[in-house]
Order: C-alpha cells, then structure tokens, then sequence
C-alpha cells in the first residue's frame, strides 16, 4: 500500500511511513486484505482495479472541464439582477487579451459595468459578447494597452469617460444603433485616427474627442443637434468637419487647438455657420 501524505510505499502491518513518519490507520475489507482508508489511497487502489479506473478518469475529466469553467467565470466580478449579468471587474492580471463570456453559469452577460476595466493597462484586446447592450462609465478608462475592441451590434450607449487615456486603440467602429455618448468618452484617445457616429446620437457631449490629436476624419449624422464645449479641443490633426444643419447648439472652446482646421463645411444660413463667424472661424468656413 501507499503513504497517503507522501506516496512511499509501505508494508501492509505498519502503523507510520517511515519516510515521512505520518500515522497509518488500517482496516480488514473483509476479504483478509487491508486498505488504508484515506481518499487518495482509494482513488490509488481504484485505479489498479479494472474497470474501476474508468471512475478515475471520467472523474478528472469533469474535474479539469469544470475547474476550467469556474476558472474563466472567477476571473470577473460581477452581480447578476433581473436575469442577466453585469460585468463590474477584471481579476486578472496577466492575459493581454482577453474574451468576456457569452454566459456565467447560464445568465447571459449584458453589461460592462462602471470601471469594470479601470486601469488595466496591460489588456491588448477584449473580445465582448454579442449580448452586450451598454458600456458604462469610465468602463476602460486608462487601459493604456488597449489596442483593440469590438463592440457588438447590439450596444445602444457608451458611457461618460468609458475609453479615456486609451492611448494605443487607433480605430473603433460604433454600432449602429447607438443612442448614447457620454461626455468625454473619447478624451486623449490619442492615436485614434477616424470615428463615424451612428445615425441616432442627438448629442457630440462635451470633451468628447478631446486631446485625440491624430484624429483625422469623423462623420456626424444628421441627427445631431448638439455640440458640447470642448468637444474637439486639441484636435490637432483634424482639418475638415461638416456640421450637420439639424445643429441647434455648440459650446465653448469646440475646436480649441485644432491647429490645422481649413474647413468647416455648413449649411447657408444655420446656426453653425453663425456660430463659426462668431467665434473667429469665418476663414475656414464653406457652404455645402
């Protein structure tokens, strides 16, 4: 038989091991042999048994493939209400790229909750579930890393400082049925180089895209009808931008430092050409 604390094996009529002096209760299975009646010298004489080690190896098959389910599932903290799961942080530490579950213990994942991957810095990617309706505040902030990041088609809001400071993501596509942008959703994306906002969003909220300095072509729809202060601030590499004439309402310092703007492209006689003349854009400024 087997010391069940350090595996040696030892004489049937001993009481210790003699390599790693651990005690030895011994028991008569009624047939004049003897086992030690210990989990793992069971599962060990199990497994010498014939078609009894066919227990140990469905047994460790479903150890490995549930272990592995918790393992994924541990990695996000999380809370589940009304049926579904809400993402609200990130465990780990060393992946890079990283795939949120479509389920966690069979409620569906939703949504990314507020921080939920707040500074993360070494995260290269994520891949979101085709659940997933909304992104909440400062979601991604500082997740300096991230290059990476699809969202799925059914995501209808993006909260307020969701993707700040994520220096390295270079182009985002937004569904198309997005309703909502929080306000500086995008401040210092800067290596983002081109955004198109999807028909439905009302509102460019203040510092949306600012500091994003080598942001070069964005598309606004036609039903935008506010501008935020701020909301291209520092745009540096951005030279064109056609406001739409549905827009009733710009803040202040809109296109503060974006250096290389030649052109505002505008409706004759909206609210937006107004407003470039009145706040010394009138050189830059062309009729559609």
């Amino acid at each position: 038989m087997f010391c069940p604390k350090c595996g040696a094996q030892i004489s049937d009529s001993v009481s210790f091991c003699s390599k790693c002096g651990n005690m030895i209760k011994n028991e008569t299975n009624g047939i004049g042999s003897t086992e030690v009646t210990t989990p793992l010298s069971k599962m060990l004489i199990q497994k010498q048994g014939g078609k009894k080690k066919w227990f140990v190896v469905v047994a460790l098959i479903l150890l490995c493939v549930v272990g592995g389910v918790i393992g994924m599932n541990e990695s996000f903290d999380y809370t589940v209400g009304n049926g579904n799961v809400e993402i609200t942080g990130y465990k780990g530490i060393f992946l890079k790229n990283i795939t949120i579950p479509e389920t966690i213990y069979g409620y569906p994942v939703t949504s990314i909750g507020d921080k939920a991957f707040f500074n993360h810095r070494g995260i290269e990617s994520i891949e979101l579930p085709e659940g997933v309706t909304s992104i909440g505040d400062w979601a991604f902030f500082v997740c300096s890393g991230l290059e990476s990041i699809e969202l799925p088609e059914g995501v209808t809001s993006i909260g307020e400082a969701a993707f700040v400071k994520c220096i390295r993501l270079k182009n985002i596509e937004l569904p198309a049925g997005i309703t909502s942008i929080g306000r500086a959703a995008f401040t210092s994306c800067s290596s983002l180089k081109s955004v198109e906002i999807p028909e439905g969003v009302k509102s460019i909220e203040d510092s949306m895209f600012k500091g994003c300095i080598n942001l070069k072509s964005i598309e606004i729809p036609e039903s935008v009808m506010r501008i935020g202060d701020r909301a291209f601030e520092d745009c540096s590499s951005l030279e064109i931008i056609e406001i739409p004439k549905r827009v009733t309402s710009m803040g202040d310092r809109v296109f503060y430092g974006c250096e290389n703007l030649k052109k505002i492209i505008v409706s004759s006689g909206s609210y937006a050409e107004q407003w470039a003349k009145e706040h010394g854009y009138e050189d830059c400024i062309q009729i559609k």
